[in-house]
């Protein structure tokens, strides 16, 4: 029977029961636990059975004719993929080593096996899908793999908001190109790594609530080219894959892609900018979508974030994610978004202060020390702040104090977090980053 296996959390519907399809032959369904009952049946396409009736919870024990499946539970699941900063290579602390595991957030690993979720989730070497041991190149020690990445943090976060059990289903593989997460590879099935999420999903259901992606930094590292510039129509036609396959209204949250401190290519400034730049925007070319920075966090390497800046970015994720899914639900905010910006005079000077707007701020904007981050310049992707003498932080605005006068900004460009290892320190007041930005084209 695929769709279901011990130690499973099941997709709920939303009645509050579980809602998922098998594929098999089955005539009886049933469950025993802290609720019993019987689990209603139906056909599906493509001789499907869908599954709904046991309700959010567990575990249970379910019972499908003669076959007795134990731990199961009912509630969210979540895909995880992307390239590295999904897969996770934050270095291990003492807790990642000694923590005790929650039977209720739950993980199906790449082994294709369920259990309590627990650092490293992603472990391709031991992949059931052939994609990601031939991608690894690691033996079955895993080398010097180090696995803390944002899905574990993730998933506790979104336990600690919704009250169900939590799953997440570990896809990611690193340093993976747009180019081979293609829709055109996705019926190749575990030869692929869009065919293997696509499997990975259907042994678990075949739903899910929702896509965590974190993915860019193989094409910014790459020098300007297609990959760059076609960041964009790519991972749109990603999700867009995904969504005709599974939900329509799938909801996604992506990060932008963090720094690296060691260019490969003369443009890695130009191409870093450029990812997140199409990344930022893509919210307004694709419904359901929402962006977190991760500029601001601190590294393990020249490109990794480290176990502490991963357990951020899963945090913010899990909360851009339930705002989402539930966007009346109080204290949750979308994160941090760019507004508008215009040009003000200072009276005493006559010099230029821009003032940059942000909706969705929480508790006004601060930075600890002096504020950096902002660049004014001549090309949108490029530029210095030697016109910038002062930053200073205001409640839903950065006021940007310049040496020239309002008229000579006219045709100039503003940047937040250019380059492919900027410094940027803005947050609200709930500690969340603004996002990096360029091309904002003064008038």
């Amino acid at each position: 029977m695929i769709g279901i296996s011990d130690g499973a959390v099941l997709q709920r519907g939303k009645d509050g029961t579980c809602d998922i399809y098998l594929i098999g032959q089955m005539q009886r369904l049933s469950y025993e636990g802290a609720a019993c009952g019987e689990a209603a049946l139906s056909s599906a396409e493509n001789g499907r059975i869908r599954v709904t009736g046991i309700p959010t919870g567990g575990p249970y024990t379910v019972r499908l004719d003669d076959q007795v499946l134990h731990d199961i539970y009912v509630g969210d699941i979540w895909i995880l993929a992307g390239q590295s900063n999904m897969e996770g290579n934050g270095i291990y602390r003492e807790s990642d080593r000694t923590q005790l595991s929650d039977s209720m957030v739950r993980a199906f690993y790449m082994t294709g096996q369920w259990g309590a979720a627990a650092h490293p989730l992603h472990t391709p070497w031991k992949a059931v899908d052939r994609i990601h041991r031939e991608l690894s190149g690691l033996d079955e020690s895993g080398s010097s793999y180090r696995g803390v990445g944002p899905g574990l943090m993730f998933a506790q976060q979104m336990k600690r908001i919704t009250g169900v059990p939590q799953g997440v289903l570990c896809c990611a593989h690193g340093g993976t190109t747009l180019e081979q997460w293609s829709p055109a590879l996705a019926d190749k099935g575990e030869n692929s790594l869009l065919g293997s999420l696509l499997k990975t999903v259907e042994r678990c259901g075949g739903r899910a609530a929702g896509l965590f992606w974190y993915q860019g930094c193989s094409e910014a590292m790459s020098g300007y080219g297609k990959p760059v510039e076609e960041f964009s129509e790519r991972t749109l036609a990603l999700f867009r894959l995904i969504r005709e396959r599974l939900d329509s209204e799938l909801p996604i949250v992506q990060a932008q892609i963090s720094r690296m401190v060691s260019c490969f290519t003369e443009d890695s400034d130009l191409c870093f900018t450029m990812v997140r730049e199409q990344q930022r925007r893509m919210k307004t070319q694709i419904q359901r979508l929402a962006v977190i920075p991760t500029v601001t966090e601190e590294l393990n390497d020249l490109v990794h974030l480290s176990a502490a800046a991963q357990d951020s970015v899963g945090y913010r994720a899990a909360n851009a994610m339930a705002q989402l899914l539930y966007p009346g639900r109080a204290k949750l905010l979308p994160p941090p978004e760019y507004r508008s910006c215009w040009i003000d005079r200072e009276p005493d000077t006559s010099a230029a202060i821009l003032r940059v707007y942000y909706d969705h701020i929480d508790g006004g904007l601060r930075a600890e020390g002096r504020a950096v981050g902002f660049r004014v310049g001549d090309t949108p992707y490029g530029n210095d702040n030697r016109l910038i003498f002062s930053i200073r932080p205001q409640d839903d605005h950065v006021a940007v104090y310049l040496t020239a006068a309002p008229e000579d900004l006219k045709g100039k460009y503003l940047c937040y977090g250019a380059g492919a290892d900027p410094v940027c320190n803005i947050f609200d007041g709930a500690g969340r980053p603004l996002p990096a930005m360029a091309g904002i084209l003064l008038k």
